[in-house]
């Protein structure tokens, strides 16, 4: 199995679709004992990913 490097980087990551740096990410939740986060651009408002946890 690969072993994957984490990196501190110096750099402000920018959204994929309006190409801004992104200081902060959104977020939506849903559910109690299962959740759904949905990570969402704060200037575009398109999404930028999801995570489920069950």
């Amino acid at each position: 199995m690969a072993v994957v490097k984490i990196v501190k980087v110096d750099f402000v990551p920018k959204c994929p679709y309006c190409e801004r740096e992104l200081e902060e990410i959104g977020s939506l939740s849903t559910g109690v004992l299962s959740v759904t986060k949905v990570l969402v651009c704060p200037h575009c408002r398109k999404i930028l990913g999801s995570v489920y946890k069950g």
